[in-house]
């Protein structure tokens, strides 16, 4: 057993039925995000330009670009925070919370990123799910346990945790992602 494998946490309970509703609007906004970062990045091979990346408080789209400045979208895992910083020291953040819906997820991040002169158009548009209720007008989904979040983040900071060592001495090609 390697030294990272042996102080790897077990895996916190994450049944599928009981954090659903919370898995499904995080997914939303996680797309939501994920449209800012594909309008404000230069195309990449694969589409390694697009996916959101794990960092030590939940996910990051790490730095974009619009324009001049220079800026980063942050979901905050563990104060369960939605955070928007710039190059130009400006920041702006709301809580992530039962009861805050796609529509109004999608509202609040459009302040912050205009209020910070770096909003940029997207497909107010689901993909890939079986939602169709475009963005904005989506008041159903509105489900946020910080309770299965945190799980969440657990699994996904061992799975990554797994991921990096298995990248450190595979020899082919892999993704960045």
């Amino acid at each position: 057993m390697t030294p990272t494998a042996a102080a790897r946490p077990d895996l916190p309970e994450l049944p599928l039925e009981a954090w659903e509703p919370t898995k499904t609007t995080l997914h939303l906004w996680a797309q939501i995000v994920g449209k800012v970062k594909l309008a404000a990045t230069a195309p990449r091979n694969h589409w390694w330009n697009v996916p959101l990346y794990l960092d030590v408080r939940g996910l990051t789209t790490r730095r974009l670009h619009h324009g001049q400045v220079s800026f980063q979208i942050d979901f905050d895992f563990v104060d369960h925070l939605l955070l928007v910083r710039t190059n130009r020291g400006q920041q702006g953040s709301f809580r992530l919370q039962d009861g805050l819906s796609v529509a109004g997820f999608d509202r609040h991040l459009h302040q912050l990123l205009d209020q910070r002169g770096v909003d940029v158009a997207i497909r107010e548009d689901p993909y890939g799910v079986p939602m169709t209720t475009p963005f904005p007008a989506d008041t159903e989904h509105a489900a946020y346990d910080p309770e299965y979040v945190g799980r969440f983040f657990k699994v996904l900071d061992s799975v990554d945790t797994v991921l990096e060592e298995f990248s450190g001495w595979y020899c082919g090609k892999q993704s960045p992602v």
